[in-house]
């Protein structure tokens, strides 16, 4: 059948109609792009940075306030020497909180002590320690500080054998203050009444009766009293003590061999 021209329109206009809801009239694509180019891309806040913590150095002036509060908060008194011929147990006093302080911030902060020496030895005197010469030791004092240590000078603590107390300084700047890292534990020997008097009158200091009838009867070093501060004693390892003091030395009183250390508190 042939249609009429005005069928024939009529049936193309339906077509287009149709065409348009099954194929659709815009581009899909062209949509997105636009869609794409309208969203908003937020970028991430900034992190904030971290505040850098600034190292904390002793000094003279910071040292006393600082290691005496640490005395009071930390409670341990208690220590364990560790050297090649034995263990060494000391006890620090409560009577000298800055030396206490000082020494239980070095061994419980900083594991000072580990792998410094008895670097002085002399029977029937002393052993000193608590350094070395190695850049190891040097580094680990640079990252604590440089600092020296007020006299805290206690009639109750003398230099009877077994005494712990710190070396100090024997110059004008420092004016006798103790220094921060070494140590020494008395030996010594029997000392007469008439070496005591003399000691008096040339320190201008008085024996007390129990120090006298030590230091005459069991011995010590009453030459220091009054110059050094003594912070503790030995309560066992005498015998270790003085096995490292009869060691060979040359003439400065540094043993032929060395004799490292380790410390740490008594558990």
């Amino acid at each position: 059948m042939i249609l009429s021209t005005k069928v024939k329109l009529i049936q193309l206009a339906a077509l287009g109609i149709l065409s348009g809801v099954f194929f659709g009239c815009s581009d899909p694509r062209k949509s997105t792009k636009d869609k794409a180019q309208k969203t908003e891309i937020k970028k991430p806040a900034p992190k904030k940075k971290k505040e850098e913590k600034k190292a904390f150095f002793l000094n003279n002036e910071n040292a006393p306030k600082f290691l005496g509060e640490y005395f009071k908060k930390n409670p341990e008194r208690d220590f364990v020497i560790s050297t090649k011929y034995g263990e060494i147990e000391i006890r620090l006093s409560d009577k000298t909180p800055i030396h206490t302080g000082n020494f239980l911030y070095l061994v419980k902060e900083k594991q000072y002590y580990d792998s410094t020496l008895f670097y002085r030895v002399a029977e029937d005197f002393i052993i000193q320690g608590g350094d070395a010469d190695n850049y190891l030791i040097s580094g680990r004092k640079y990252s604590i500080g440089e600092y020296a240590l007020p006299q805290e000078i206690s009639p109750d603590l003398y230099h009877k054998p077994g005494a712990v107390a710190m070396c100090r300084h024997y110059d004008n700047k420092n004016d006798g203050l103790s220094v921060s890292y070494d140590f020494y534990i008395v030996i010594g020997k029997k000392v007469s009444e008439l070496a005591l008097q003399r000691l008096e009158r040339e320190n201008n200091i008085t024996f007390t009766s129990q120090q006298r009838k030590l230091y005459k009867t069991t011995g010590g070093t009453p030459h220091l009293d009054g110059k050094h501060t003594v912070f503790g004693h030995v309560t066992s390892g005498m015998d270790v003590v003085e096995k490292i003091s009869k060691l060979p030395t040359d003439s400065q009183d540094w043993p032929d061999e060395n004799v490292f250390m380790k410390v740490k508190i008594k558990p």
